[in-house]
């Protein structure tokens, strides 16, 4: 039986990130991936690491995907629906593949005996997400120098403004204003 650890990570929303699958057969890790994503949040992270662990696994099997997040455990078995239009066509991808390769997916959030690979996962997802990082064709922060990322200010003097923001944000507040809301 094959087991599928997937880990989804972002450090904001959006931002780049990455995700990370390990495949195991019987227990035993045979595969690994790890992919960039230019601009995601976690939870579509996590599900596009399932998709990727969908694609990866042999057609007609019965799969189980284990994964920490509760919400893309809920989505993509059918618990609970996506409010984001960004998540809906990752799960309807999702759908679309379980359909078209005959697999028959038991999603499971992490339990006894799966931790090592589970935590496999997350780090490739975290290696992902610094590559991406680095990579984005995005300003440097002003303050400290980490990459920054496109966002709209909800609250203060600049609210309802475009703001290239600091990807480090609480820790770090730097800011570069692109687009002033006129009151």
């Amino acid at each position: 039986m094959y087991t599928v650890f997937v880990a989804g990570h972002a450090t904001g929303h959006p931002s780049p990130g990455g995700y990370g699958i390990v495949l195991t057969l019987r227990g035993m890790p045979t595969w690994e991936q790890d992919g960039l994503l230019a601009s995601t949040s976690p939870h579509e992270a996590g599900l596009i690491a399932v998709r990727e662990a969908l694609r990866a696994v042999p057609e007609r099997t019965q799969p189980e995907i284990v994964t920490g997040s509760r919400l893309v455990r809920r989505l993509v078995g059918g618990e609970q629906h996506p409010r984001k239009p960004e998540l809906v066509q990752v799960l309807r991808e999702i759908r679309d593949l379980t359909r078209l390769r005959r697999l028959q997916v038991r999603v499971t959030q992490t339990g006894p005996g799966t931790m090592e690979h589970l935590a496999r996962a997350q780090t490739l997802a975290e290696t992902a997400t610094a590559r991406a990082r680095r990579s984005a064709n995005s300003p440097a922060c002003p303050k400290c120098g980490d990459r920054m990322s496109v966002k709209e200010v909800r609250s203060g003097r600049h609210r309802g403004s475009r703001i290239w923001g600091c990807t480090n944000f609480p820790d770090c507040q730097g800011m570069i204003l692109l687009y002033e809301a006129q009151d």
